[in-house]
């Protein structure tokens, strides 16, 4: 008698009962900054403000905190895209506090992005 022979059978899949023990690697990305922030010049009712910008960083949230600038609690508002910034209508002999959020190329918050923060008073 003779053995007839069979077509072999393929898997359905060619991964087919075998396992991976993979790990999915994400680089690190450190969190933007702004740092170095200081005083520039100073009148009464105008401030010129100057800090440094981080890596990624391509504009700067403005957010004024102090008189005439927070109403009902909320900051004033602004971008900027340098390193320095022009503050004017301010009040003379008041404090203000300005916050400088970094922010992507189309002027939103970067996540995980920590501010810096500069004090003024105006003499």
């Amino acid at each position: 008698m003779r053995r007839r022979r069979l077509p072999l059978r393929r898997p359905r899949s060619a991964l087919w009962g075998i396992t991976y023990n993979l790990r999915v690697v994400v680089p690190y990305t450190p969190p933007a900054y702004t740092y170095g922030g200081h005083v520039v010049s100073k009148s009464p009712t105008r401030v010129e403000l100057g800090w440094k910008d981080g890596p990624g960083v391509h504009y700067v949230l403005a957010k004024t905190f102090g008189y005439k600038m927070s109403v009902n609690g909320s900051p004033h508002v602004g971008f900027t895209g340098g390193t320095t910034g022009y503050w004017s209508g301010l009040a003379p002999h008041h404090t203000y506090d300005i916050e400088l959020i970094p922010a992507n190329a189309n002027r939103q918050e970067l996540p995980n992005a920590q501010a810096g923060w500069i004090n003024v008073v105006t003499p």
